[in-house]
């Protein structure tokens, strides 16, 4: 049953993985990985689960790849590999997420979570192929949107943090909003605005690194 190269490749119609019109092209990968890993009594077979292309359609990263034809997003072979393909563990999986989200695993790894807890890695948060845009409500431990909410209780110290995270975010992005608002009332009554507007830009990046 498993995979050989004319499963991935087929047998007469092979063209290089760059065609768009090959099975290995990033496009078409889910769909030719799902030949199998959506077979039920195929995966049945192994306790395999068969539903990773309906997440994997549906998350942020499907979405840029089959929606947007985003060809650097991550696909199936990008975190499982191509012919030496094997599940990766807790601790390769952040390193895997780290080759595209750099930024994002070097603030983890130098955090309380990472420092604690060995088995912590993204996909305890983010999930793995069902991924979501990430949200300020993912910090609101007032809802039942809050991943926080997977391992802490509300009221324990880690809920009472992610709520601060969640109110201070806020309450920037608040005076952000306030601060466009007024850079838009200065460009109509006809004032130099330049130097504002610089510094709004800057305030939004700063906005993404601080989330």
């Amino acid at each position: 049953n498993v995979a050989d190269c004319v499963r991935c490749h087929t047998g007469h119609s092979i063209l290089p993985a760059a065609d768009p019109r090959s099975t290995p092209y990033a496009i078409n990968i889910p769909k030719t990985c799902n030949q199998c890993h959506g077979d039920a009594k195929l995966m049945d077979q192994y306790g395999l689960r068969h539903d990773q292309y309906e997440k994997y359609i549906g998350s942020v990263h499907g979405e840029a790849l089959l929606k947007r034809k985003d060809t650097g997003v991550a696909t199936c072979n990008d975190c499982h590999g191509n012919h030496g393909a094997t599940p990766p563990d807790a601790e390769a999986i952040s390193n895997i997420c780290g080759s595209c989200h750099l930024n994002n695993l070097t603030y983890f790894k130098q955090s309380r979570m990472a420092e604690d807890f060995d088995i912590h890695s993204c996909q305890e948060c983010h999930g793995s192929h069902g991924i979501q845009k990430p949200s300020d409500q993912m910090l609101n431990v007032s809802t039942d949107q809050a991943v926080c909410l997977n391992c802490h209780s509300v009221g324990d110290i880690g809920a009472e943090t992610a709520f601060k995270l969640y109110r201070d975010i806020q309450t920037v992005d608040s005076l952000y909003q306030l601060a466009q608002s007024k850079l838009k009332i200065s460009q109509i009554s006809g004032i130099n605005y330049s130097e504002i507007d610089y510094q709004l830009q800057q305030t939004n990046q700063n906005m993404i690194l601080m989330r």
